[in-house]
């Protein structure tokens, strides 16, 4: 096993496989703000009141209504579907004014949709770059199995070989 930081440049010994999806959660797309897709009945333009905010890292533990001000990679709160970017809001006190309706799963980042847990992220021999370090960072890893340097050794004997004539 070797350190990830010092693995740019060599071979990887075995598969790698996901230990979990990514991402691990329905996530905000964008800065905005999480609705339930069924609260656009009829015509707009509709107003919803704020009740709450979620940043990235945040873990939310209570439950909201109507629709919460949400920052990009920050979870999507249980019963929420959809997020409506910021720039497609008006702010009238504590609620938003969504003039169009959006389209249910609109700027969600599905749990898994980039990668599956079991999914094959690397075949063995590969030789890593910065971009497969990155994928095996985010699924939590801080070491892979690499295979030994190739080691060359060279004995200079001194002697002349013979040619034939």
């Amino acid at each position: 096993m070797l350190d990830l930081l010092a693995a740019i440049g060599r071979v990887t010994a075995s598969d790698v496989r996901a230990s979990r999806d990514l991402p691990p959660f329905d996530a905000s797309a964008m800065d905005g703000y999480a609705v339930m897709s069924n609260s656009f009945a009829g015509q707009g333009p509709w107003r919803l009141e704020v009740t709450g905010r979620i940043a990235a890292g945040d873990k939310p533990t209570q439950s909201f209504e109507s629709s919460v001000r949400i920052l990009t990679g920050a979870p999507v709160p249980h019963g929420f579907d959809t997020v409506v970017m910021q720039e497609k809001c008006r702010l009238d006190g504590d609620a938003i004014v969504i003039d169009q309706k959006p389209r249910t799963g609109q700027n969600v980042r599905i749990t898994g949709e980039d990668v599956r847990r079991g999914e094959l992220l690397l075949n063995a021999g590969i030789t890593l770059k910065p971009q497969h370090l990155a994928l095996l960072a985010g699924q939590g890893m801080a070491a892979i199995d690499v295979r030994r340097k190739v080691r060359i050794g060279l004995i200079s004997t001194g002697a002349r070989t013979a040619r034939a004539g």
